[in-house]
């Protein structure tokens, strides 16, 4: 079925009917004929061409998502699901492409969502960290998310490491725990500064002193965790605010070669909350949270704002708080 067909059939003409179903704004058209012309559209099956829509208008209800690596990322993944859940609650569509962290590929795809007149435009990573924005983007709505920019000149929407940080050894410390190990990752990067200042604040309110010689730096890995363990133990401490789950799985199987019981010996709190592993540790793992679905929604939300408002908003750095999730590897040692 054609618009021809539809306008035939309601007895109007192809104008009308284009306006009617598109729901053109500032055209004088009555609700009858608005009704009638839908009405007719649905018996005959008509769908319109959303495509020729945006063509003709120069714009669309589609928004871009361009990510390094997020949709092939399990975890990371959440930041697609929310951006999409809150595009389509405000009928808009998500359009999304993956350039697997490849420059020539990620300024093709720039260029693919300008000529799709997207409203905007979310850029995302699969981590937090620094990225450098494209001179492409300097026309449309942009929002960062899982990612920022020196000086800040888009509105970025990140994880609060800190606050992380700090909910981290705090649980610990709330469990009776005075001498807390950090083991920190070895990669510069916003994660590692964050949670670091978020153990030492949480150290410091509760009246505990900072002692250097407790954090360790480690390969982000499960690897780095294991070859810590020995080290862990010669400290004498109660417990251990890991860097990431995967160093506390491999902290896991050191401590357990060296014939120390999780949280009997050692209690032990990770970051990222992956559940393949958090969940299926022995005992299972308590950890912080990384809000990768509330980082797709509000950075959804942001743009969205900005593209209502037909101007760019100023850049503004949005952090997200990262809930703990306790579980069994917290040994309350409280007399």
């Amino acid at each position: 079925m054609t618009l021809s067909d539809v306008a035939k059939k309601a007895g109007v003409s192809v104008a009308t009917a284009s306006w009617a179903i598109n729901d053109t704004p500032d055209v004088r058209i009555s609700k009858e004929t608005v009704s009638r012309v839908k009405m007719v559209a649905e018996e005959l099956g008509y769908q319109r061409n959303a495509l020729a829509k945006g063509l003709v208008q120069q714009s669309s209800s589609l928004i871009g998502f361009i990510t390094d690596d997020v949709a092939t990322t399990p975890f990371a993944g959440q930041i697609i699901q929310g951006a999409q859940n809150e595009a389509l609650k405000q009928g808009k569509t998500l359009l999304i492409i993956n350039t697997n962290d490849n420059e020539v590929l990620e300024h093709d795809a720039f260029k693919l969502m300008l000529e799709y007149q997207v409203q905007g435009i979310i850029y995302s990573t699969w981590y937090h960290h620094e990225v450098k924005v494209p001179r492409l983007m300097a026309d449309i709505p942009l929002v960062l998310v899982n990612c920022f920019e020196k000086p800040i000149g888009h509105i970025s929407v990140v994880p609060n490491e800190e606050s992380g940080g700090e909910v981290a050894t705090d649980a610990l410390i709330n469990n009776g725990h005075k001498k807390i190990a950090f083991i920190n990752t070895t990669s510069v990067s916003p994660a590692k500064e964050g949670r670091l200042r978020g153990y030492m604040k949480a150290l410091d309110e509760a009246g505990i002193q900072f002692d250097s010689k407790l954090v360790i730096n480690a390969e982000p890995n499960q690897e780095g965790g294991y070859q810590a363990a020995k080290g862990i133990l010669n400290m004498g401490v109660t417990a251990v605010f890991c860097h990431n789950d995967r160093v506390a799985m491999g902290l896991y199987d050191g401590l357990k070669e060296l014939n120390a019981k999780i949280p009997e010996d050692i209690s032990i709190v990770g970051f990222d909350d992956q559940e393949i592993i958090s969940n299926y540790l022995h005992p299972k793992l308590s950890t912080v949270a990384l809000p990768h679905y509330d980082l797709g929604i509000l950075g959804t939300r942001k743009l969205l704002e900005s593209v209502n408002n037909k101007r760019s908003i100023d850049g503004k750095l949005y952090k997200i708080e990262c809930p703990i999730i306790l579980r069994d590897s917290i040994r309350n040692i409280k007399k």
